[in-house]
Formats: structure tokens, sequence, C-alpha cells
């Protein structure tokens, strides 16, 4: 861990040489205990933004499992706790990574668009990041990452703004039912949205 942190002093360092990045709202990360934060996904940086800048906690990304193709990144990704999952079917394994994390008391980030925003604009929303909450009984953590026409620029303010958090009872899932999942996801994206000020 001793190590981590050294190299996310050193990533943020050369981040701040870059972009000018800020953290809002950071209250919104409960101080213990397992969360799901939910994110918008406007570039590959993302994931590095929040390991680099949120200190509160440590996040456990699930990213696409192609990104674990070349060894070295593989293994940066693991040391960083992210973990891989295939996009576009039911991946078990990275279902019980998940709930691991969680069972652990850990912070899981999922971007829940499932991919990068082309536009800028918030895309639909998967169901994956309320299934999997339900399913362990973690509140959910609003986020997004936000700049000038949503596109990661040099120079640029990138800011990081944390919302607010759905507990379990706020969202109103009762065992399974797809139609409260489905009220849910709309839930949460339109706190995401609101967040972005879209």
């Amino acid at each position: 861990m001793k190590l981590f942190k050294f190299l996310r002093a050193i990533v943020a360092a050369v981040c701040k040489l870059i972009w000018f990045v800020r953290v809002e709202n950071i209250e919104a990360l409960p101080e213990k205990g397992s969360a799901v934060m939910v994110s918008n996904h406007i570039s590959d940086l993302d994931p590095v933004f929040y390991l680099a800048f949120v200190k509160k906690r440590h996040i456990h990304f699930m990213a696409k499992a192609e990104l674990f193709k070349y060894k070295i990144v593989a293994k940066f990704l693991r040391y960083c706790k992210a973990f891989p999952i295939k996009r576009g079917a039911g991946d078990q394994d990275a279902l019980g990574t998940a709930m691991k994390t969680l069972e652990d008391g850990n912070v899981m980030g999922i971007f829940a668009e499932g991919t990068r925003t082309k536009t800028g604009k918030l895309l639909p929303f998967k169901s994956g990041a309320v299934a999997i909450a339900q399913k362990a009984n973690a509140p959910i953590v609003t986020a997004v990452i936000k700049t000038k026409n949503q596109k990661i620029r040099p120079f640029r303010r990138v800011t990081i703004r944390f919302g607010r958090v759905f507990w379990p009872d706020e969202l109103g899932i009762e065992g399974e039912s797809l139609l409260q999942i489905k009220g849910a996801v709309k839930m949460v994206r339109e706190n995401v949205q609101e967040l972005l000020g879209e």
C-alpha cells in the first residue's frame, strides 16, 4: 500500500502539470463500509483521475476485459485492485469478484454507461451497478468527471464531483424485480445528469 501511495503521488503530480484537477463534495463518499460508485465515462483517463485524486477511499474499478490482454497493463491494473469484466455477457467471475470486493467493505467503481461516450453526452445506463448494489445490500454513490465540452485536453480544468448516496432502502427494490431495478437505474442516472448540469 505504501508503494501504491507513492505511485499515486507521482501520477497526481504529473497530472497537475497537464490538467487543473479539483475534487468537489468528497464528503458524500462514505468514510467506511462498502459502496458502489457510479460515474459517467468520458475518457480512458477517468479511472486514473479517480485513483490519483480521490484519497479518501481506494476505489476498486471494474474494467473492460480487453485492457487485461497486455501483461504489463494487466499487472498494473490488478495492483490498483481493478478487475476485468467481459462486456455483453453474463460474466460470473466478474460478478463474484464484485461481490467479494463489497463484502470486504470496499468501494467499487463502475462506469454505468458501459462504454465511453463519444459526444460527451450521458449515455443510457446499464443495470449492472444497481443490481450488484442491491444484491450486496450496499449504497450507491454518484460521481462525475466534468470538463469543458467533456473533452480531456491539456491545461483544462477537470472536476471530479461527487453527488449523493442512495442507501439500499431508497432504491425501492424488493427481491430481483426488473421493473424496480429499472426504476432505480433511472433515479441514479438522473442524479448523474444533474451533477453534469444536463
